[in-house]
């Protein structure tokens, strides 16, 4: 808008303001009204083009009948420029870092895999490396045969554990039958708590084993069908 417009009467912050934001112009104007001043508030004012100006608005009240104010505004759109900048940045760290755990994870592995000669020590090599990896205190690794995963390595699971999950279906309540579903990685914080597990057996056994925490990670082909699982277990919750 132009100042002529402005002197002129032609501009309406009532029609500029979005609705949703009206509750706080009148909330502004009784302070304004019974205090003499209202305290600064964030707002958005609808431009010519029906974009959004973000900004703080403030006034002071000069007379109280009529009541007329004068106010101060900021415009805030750099800020929000700059929020949007430092968010993005943030999820660029993180994904970073993600990768970078990756990239430390693959190597790790290939290190330890280094002048094996079986097929059994290089995969229990690969649990190892991702139980350490993970903070986690148990493992496994499964195969894929048929639709069903059994396991063909496991590291600190107790006899009961390895009896009742030897063999998961996809009907099996376990994390790893539904990343085998899902194509993607299972994660359960709480075993107590998971409503998956609420009074089925699976659920006992987990705990009278000590783990509170898994994750499952499907071992995918190229062709993106699951050839296995890793998981790795944890006694403590969130883990």
């Amino acid at each position: 808008f132009t100042r002529e417009e402005m002197e002129a009467g032609l501009i309406d912050w009532r029609a500029m303001t979005p609705p949703e934001h009206r509750a706080l112009d009148e909330s502004g104007l009784e302070q304004m009204q019974t205090q003499g001043a209202c305290i600064p508030f964030e707002k958005e004012l609808i431009l010519r083009d029906g974009t959004r100006l973000p900004i703080l608005i403030s006034g002071v009240r000069l007379s109280s009948e009529p009541l007329k104010w004068v106010c101060w505004v900021a415009d805030l759109r750099a800020l929000r420029d700059a929020d949007a900048v430092a968010r993005r940045s943030d999820a660029l760290r993180s994904e970073l870092e993600a990768e970078l755990r990756g990239a430390y994870w693959i190597y790790e592995i290939e290190n330890r895999l280094l002048g094996k000669s079986s097929v059994a020590e290089v995969l229990n090599e690969l649990l190892d490396a991702a139980i350490d990896i993970a903070e986690a205190d148990f493992g496994m690794l499964q195969l894929v045969d048929s639709g069903t995963l059994r396991i063909i390595a496991q590291r600190s699971l107790p006899e009961e554990f390895l009896k009742f999950f030897f063999e998961v279906s996809e009907e099996t309540k376990a994390a790893s039958s539904a990343a085998l579903q899902s194509r993607s990685r299972v994660v359960i914080e709480d075993v107590a708590k998971e409503e998956v597990f609420i009074g089925t057996a699976a659920r006992s056994v987990l705990l009278n084993a000590g783990i509170h925490a898994l994750q499952s990670t499907p071992l995918l082909g190229a062709t993106g069908e699951p050839y296995g699982m890793l998981t790795t277990h944890s006694r403590l919750n969130g883990q």
